[in-house]
């Protein structure tokens, strides 16, 4: 109320500054067929168009900004069989105070809607304006059933108080709830609805210009409206989780700097049909290391890492203990040339029927921005996973899928 309030002021005086942006993408891609596709076909084609408008508004200590971007695509254009399109939504809003020395409140909101499979995963992180929305994080986020048919829909708020106690001692702390799943009776056997709400605390110490030591305990509660396998009945499944960990932030020199991650957490899982509760005290521990190399208008950025952490998935609505790695490289060159590359590993462990429950995934993208207005971009990912015959919808998460695209991008922006 606060920030709203100030923004209103601040219009009401002229003491504010808006910033628009507005940009255009065309993809042309090539995959692995999928499901909807022709029977035995290697491989299929698409077009996707992604229209994208930014605006943000501040003025007096307060900032808002609002994000929408929906995509069109035109899945094997060129069949007059399996010719079909479907359209995906992004949306995001988000409003902050800021004054040096007071509280930082803060309201996050994110909305997405579309079919999920390789394609819509493999853009989402290039779309214009997609930031703060609840999508599916980047792969490996856990076995996803790819099977081009999955209709889903999110909607997530976060509301948060950013506290300055110190000079060099802040504490953090926010409630969320998200709401989603699959948006149709089809996708809502792969993918159960839940409704979650967690609470977090996050106290942020920095005791030198050196170290950053950040700790946080986390809740959160789940109701998945998950199906039984067998009798496709409804057989709800509740999950909690509290969690508290530690995380250290270490400047190793004037190119290298290194996060080490400590904690543990208690999870319990039950459902209708298994009303006893299942409990779960997983460890976590994640280190990564981050080197930058550097010559003449070079950059290169090297960033190794391994963890093992309690992984809430929301396709199977249960939590299992994750052993996870991943190596990233990014160059860029006058900040025009850019080239990117990922690959990554995760496998559940432990004495559930998840363990062996295995997603690999490997990114890349060479893109080139001329001025301000326009860019080209070449790029692919591929990602493959197998599951164990206990999990349900088993089969839906076997093999390896892959997709190659090539972008263009018109964008502009103004201020006013």
């Amino acid at each position: 109320m606060l920030a709203a309030a100030s923004l209103a002021v601040a219009v009401l005086c002229g003491q504010t500054h808006a910033e628009v942006a507005a940009s255009l993408r065309v993809e042309a891609r090539a995959r692995s067929a999928d499901v909807a596709d022709a029977q035995g076909a290697p491989l299929a084609a698409d077009l996707e168009v992604t229209p994208a408008l930014v605006g943000a508004l501040s003025g007096s200590g307060v900032t808002t900004r609002l994000s929408y971007a929906p995509t069109i695509r035109w899945r094997e254009p060129y069949s007059s069989t399996t010719r079909r399109s479907d359209t995906s939504h992004r949306q995001s809003f988000s409003l902050e105070y800021n004054r040096e020395g007071s509280p930082h409140p803060y309201l996050l909101e994110g909305f997405s809607y579309g079919l999920t499979d390789l394609t819509t995963l493999f853009s989402q992180g290039r779309t214009p304006g997609s930031g703060g929305t609840p999508s599916p994080a980047p792969l490996p986020a856990g076995a996803v059933p790819l099977t081009g048919i999955t209709q889903e829909i999110y909607v997530d708020a976060l509301l948060g108080v950013r506290w300055p106690l110190a000079t060099r001692l802040s504490l953090d702390t926010n409630v969320g709830y998200t709401w989603g799943g699959g948006a149709d009776a089809a996708s809502r056997v792969t993918v159960p609805v839940q409704h979650s709400a967690r609470a977090a605390a996050s106290l942020g110490w920095q005791p030198s210009r050196y170290d950053a030591l950040t700790t946080v305990l986390l809740g959160q509660f789940s109701l998945f409206d998950t199906l039984d396998p067998m009798t496709n009945v409804a057989d709800p499944t509740q999950l909690g989780l509290v969690q508290l960990s530690e995380r250290w932030d270490r400047q190793l020199g004037a190119m290298t700097r290194s996060t080490l991650t400590l904690g543990a957490a208690v999870t319990g899982t039950r459902s209708q049909n298994k009303p006893e509760l299942v409990k779960l005290v997983a460890p976590l521990a994640q280190v990564s290391l981050t080197h930058r190399l550097g010559w003449d208008q070079q950059t290169l950025d090297l960033t190794p890492a391994i963890g093992a952490s309690p992984f809430v998935d929301r396709y199977l609505a249960t939590v299992y203990e994750r052993l996870d790695g991943s190596v990233a490289l990014n160059y860029r060159y006058r900040e025009r040339l850019m080239v990117s590359a990922r690959g990554g590993l995760a496998t559940a462990v432990g004495n559930t029927p998840q363990a062996g429950l295995l997603t690999s995934f490997v990114d890349g993208s060479l893109s080139y921005t001329a001025a301000r207005y326009w860019q080209v971009a070449l790029n692919g990912a591929g990602s493959w996973a197998q599951a164990p015959a206990g999990i349900n919808n088993a089969a839906l998460y076997q093999g390896f899928q892959w997709v190659v695209g090539l972008s263009f991008t018109v964008r502009n922006q103004g201020t006013f």
